[in-house]
């Protein structure tokens, strides 16, 4: 797992893609880090259309924003906060 800053805000985030076979995870984490002004982390693929992705949320955003932005991208079918974690 990819440590972040305890100082920071952050959130484990379930995102779904859908069409999975047209996402690079890693990639997308980078054009989500890009969009969204926040740090992004890739964790692990949960199945071939679901990824899991550490977000720190912005100054000045909250993590609903960044699941906003998320789910308003046309390639996301779903994103949530991952409730079996606390963001670590």
């Amino acid at each position: 797992m990819v440590a972040v800053p305890s100082h920071a805000e952050s959130a484990r985030v379930i995102v779904q893609f859908k069409n999975p076979t047209s996402i690079n995870a890693e990639a997308f984490a980078q054009r989500l880090q890009t969009l969204t002004a926040s740090t992004v982390h890739y964790v692990a693929a949960v199945s071939a259309d679901t990824h899991v992705y550490i977000l720190k949320t912005p100054p000045g955003k909250s993590t609903t924003q960044l699941l906003d932005q998320l789910s308003a991208l046309p390639e996301i079918a779903r994103a949530e906060v991952d409730k079996k974690t606390k963001g670590r």
